[in-house]
Order: C-alpha cells, then sequence, then structure tokens
C-alpha cells in the first residue's frame, strides 16, 4: 500500500466523525426550530386571548354594572403575563438557534476540509499512478526500440 492510500485510509475515519458530529449538531438545531415553532404558536394563542380579555374587560368598564371588572382585569394580567413569558421563552430560542446555527456551520466547514483533503490526497495518488504507467509505458518501448535497433 502506498503513501497516499495509507493517508486516505487516514482521513477516511476522521470524515465519518465530522459527518457524524455535522448530523448531531443538525439534528440539535432542529430540536430547537421545533420548540421555537411550538413556543409561537404558543405566543399566539395567548396573544389573543389577551386581546379578547381586553376587549371584554373594555365592554365590562362601559357598562353599568361592573361587577365582574376585578375578574377581567385578573383574567387580563395573568394572560399578559403568561404571553410575556413566552416572548422570553421565543427570544431565547432565537438566541439558541443562532448559536447552534454556527456550530451547524463549523461542523460543516471541518466536514469540508477533511473531504478536500481526501480529494486532494485521491488526486495525488490518481497522478502518482499515471506517473508509474507511464513510466513503465516508456520503459516497454525502450526496450522494443534497443531490441529492434540491435
Amino acid at each position: 500500500m502506498d503513501e497516499m492510500s495509507k493517508k486516505i485510509k487516514r482521513v477516511q475515519p476522521l470524515i465519518r466523525t465530522k459527518q457524524a458530529h455535522l448530523d448531531q449538531e443538525s439534528v440539535a438545531l432542529e430540536n430547537i426550530r421545533s420548540q421555537k415553532r411550538q413556543v409561537m404558536s404558543e405566543l399566539k394563542k395567548f396573544e389573543r386571548l389577551y386581546i379578547k380579555e381586553i376587549e371584554k374587560l373594555n365592554v365590562e368598564r362601559q357598562s353599568s354594572s361592573r361587577d365582574q371588572l376585578p375578574l377581567l382585569e385578573a383574567n387580563v394580567d395573568q394572560y399578559k403575563s403568561i404571553w410575556y413569558d413566552k416572548l422570553r421563552k421565543l427570544q431565547e430560542l432565537e438566541q439558541r438557534e443562532k448559536s447552534q446555527l454556527h456550530q451547524v456551520l463549523i461542523a460543516k466547514t471541518e466536514l469540508d476540509s477533511m473531504t478536500t483533503l481526501e480529494e486532494r490526497y485521491v488526486k495525488q495518488r490518481l497522478v502518482t499512478e499515471q506517473l508509474k504507467e507511464q513510466g513503465t509505458l516508456d520503459e516497454a518501448a525502450l526496450r522494443r526500440f534497443s531490441q529492434r535497433v540491435s
């Protein structure tokens, strides 16, 4: 086994490792994005509930009977609090997504560099094999020529 084949053999496990790392980082990114979609859905839900409770509260304030005013105000405060918590969670997930995307890009770059190195080794091996073959052909042609001359 020649030197280039040994180098290629040493690089291949590294490529598999880098690919596995990229896959793990990509799965983590997709999990974060899935959580983000869920939190966005909940955020919109509580935003609608908050707006609906504000509308009820405004109707109650304009009516002559304000019996349910404290209850409606408590509901508004509760939905507002939940909505705000979901908003903070969404912002946190967006930050995690940004960070994880950076990790995916780093893993992709590392994999690409290993793949490029392997391709370079394969090309070098091919060139070396072609040079050896050309040398063998040249030698055979010289032998035939020298046999004809003598």
